[in-house]
This record gives C-alpha cells, structure tokens and sequence, in this order.
C-alpha cells in the first residue's frame, strides 16, 4: 500500500509517519523510479503499535525500544510509569507547596509577607511533610523504591528470562506483604526530597561502589577497606552534626529495613538472579572481622564511646554505614554545596 493508502486506513498524517520514518519506527521499502514509499503489512502492524504506545503518552525513544526488544517491554513501560510517577509527585508538591502558602498568606499582605511565607514553604521540615502525605497517597511507589534502593545495586543481569521475571514478580510480591509503615515513614524522611537526578546518582555510586569491593582479592585490601570505614566512623563521631545524622539513620531507616529485609526468603529469591549480593556479603564478613579488631585499639574505643548503641556491628550493619557514607552522605553534600 501507498502512503496515501495506509493515511486513510490508520488516520495518521502524513507528517507524522515522515517523523516516525526518521526516527527509525517505520521503514518502509521504496518502489518504481520516484522512489515511492510503499507499506507491508508489517508496517501496518508495527505503526498500530506505535499508536498503541503514543496513546500512552510513552516517548518515542522507548518506542524505539520496545520495537526492537518487545521481550522486555515490560521493563520499559515500568520505567516509563516510575517517570510518570515521579511527576505526579512533583505535581502534588507543587500543589502542597502552593496551598500552604495559600493557607498562611494574611488578608491584605504584603511582598515581605508572602516571602516569609513561601520560605517556610519551602523549608526542609515543610517538604518532609508534604512528601510524608504523598507517601501516604501513593505507598506503592515507595515500597518499590525502597525494595530497589535496598537491592538495586546488586542485580546486575538483565531479566532477560520468563523464569527471572517471574522470579522478580515474587520479590515485590514479598515486598508488598512484608514492608512496614515505619520503613516507609523512614524512607520518606530521607529519602523523599530526592530529585530525579539524585536518585539516579544514588543508584550509580551504590551499583560503582559493589563493583569496587568485588575487586578485592587480598587480605590487605579487605583490612585497608576496614581502616578507611574505621576513619570515617572517626570522622563521624568528631563531628556532633554528623553523629546526630547517623542517629537519626541508624533508628529510623536502617534498623527497620533490616527487620524486613534480612530475611532467607528474600536472600534466596535475590540470589537466584544474581549471585552479586552474595559475593559481596562474603567480602564484608571478611571486612567486619578486621573491623572488629581494630575496635579494640585506642581509636577503636574512641569510636565505641562516641557511637554507644548506635555503633554498626556485624556485616550488614557494617555494609549499610558504608554505603552511607558513599551514598547518602555524599549526595546531601553534594545538594548543600549548590544550595550555598
């Protein structure tokens, strides 16, 4: 069929099957001496999904994914929603953010009136709320991201198999059943005010930083390791600032996490996509033994001391200090820097 043809059968404009032709979408075979296009059925096929997808609102360049590997579809479009998502957030804080205002602005006010107002707004406490009562509108969206925040990292192979989708679908199954308010009450308040950008960047330093430690193959490299998380939790408790952050942490997100997710059930489901996790837990049980001598040395005490009950000890708590300090930490810096 000719252009004209597949115009009136689909209703699509000319114009627009030019764009998807440019984009790679459409590729249509050319006929006779002016080269005129000329459509299978296959085009046909592949433009009705096109406008499927379009329908959707979903970009062209996941299109373009889709239609070259509609085995992981699905991964597409999840990513494709979780953007969506973020925006509804976005959508809804602004909206928060406006009716405070709103609600505070006194009759008759004036300009300095409305900055005193908008900068409690758009204060870090006033934001913690707002995501607070977003989390409480949309739970799923944090239970997800909690369960990749806690995971993420270590799936290192695509979902490539009907077995490990199904696999993947058992996990956030569990996660929906076994996750609690207060993981997501504590996610909420340290994570929530994460942009786009920083989650990403999070993600990043957490998927280099196992691939670093997967690394180490000597002894003296796991003990060198140890000594530099032996000086950051120095640093830590030199600083009254940021032992009173790692408090906050260690109470309210990362000992509720760890009541859900240490867990044989979810270790076993995580291993079977990847023995990522498990490797590198085997290189912190190796690095906390060379933790747990140095403790006992003067600067070890010193530590002991300044943490008190707040002090990580064994592996897992031992590995969420560091990815702490490689992670976290490092992206509030990071946002305080540009703030400044």
């Amino acid at each position: 069929m000719d252009i004209s043809d597949l115009m009136r059968i689909t209703g699509v404009s000319r114009k627009a099957l030019y764009l998807y032709e440019s984009k790679g979408l459409l590729a249509p075979s050319r006929s006779g001496k002016n080269r005129y296009r000329e459509y299978s059925d296959e085009d046909l096929q592949r433009l009705k999904i096109i406008l499927k997808l379009r329908q959707l609102d979903v970009p062209l360049s996941i299109v373009a994914k889709i239609l070259s590997n509609p085995e992981n579809a699905d991964l597409y479009l999840q990513a494709c929603m979780e953007e969506k998502k973020r925006a509804i957030t976005n959508l809804f804080f602004t909206m928060g953010q406006l009716a405070e205002i709103i609600r505070k602005m006194p009759p008759n006010g004036s300009l300095d009136d409305f900055i005193e107002v908008a900068d409690a707004a758009f204060s870090e406490e006033q934001q913690k709320k707002l995501m607070y009562k977003i989390q409480q509108d949309y739970p799923h969206e944090y239970k997800r991201r909690i369960l990749m925040n806690s995971f993420e990292a270590f799936l290192d192979r695509p979902l490539d198999t009907l077995a490990k989708r199904e696999i993947w679908q058992q996990i956030l199954d569990l996660n929906e059943k076994v996750i609690t308010q207060e993981v997501l009450d504590g996610y909420a308040y340290f994570y929530g005010t994460y942009s786009t950008e920083e989650l990403e960047q999070d993600f990043l330093l957490r998927r280099e930083y196992v691939i670093s430690v997967l690394k180490y193959q000597t002894e003296q490299e796991l003990q060198e390791k140890a000594a530099e998380i032996i000086q950051n939790a120095l640093n830590t408790v030199r600083n009254p600032e940021l032992l009173l952050a790692w408090e906050e942490y260690y109470q309210l997100f990362m000992l509720p996490m760890l009541k859900v997710y240490d867990n044989d059930m979810f270790t076993e489901l995580i291993n079977k996509l990847s023995q990522t996790m498990k490797q590198y837990m085997d290189k912190f049980r190796s690095i906390n033994v060379f933790f747990e001598k140095m403790l006992v040395e003067k600067e070890g005490q010193q530590i002991i001391r300044g943490f008190g009950s707040y002090l990580p000890r064994g592996e897992k708590e031992l590995m969420y200090f560091d990815f702490y300090n490689q992670t976290y930490c490092k992206i509030v810096q990071k946002r305080n820097e540009v703030e400044v």
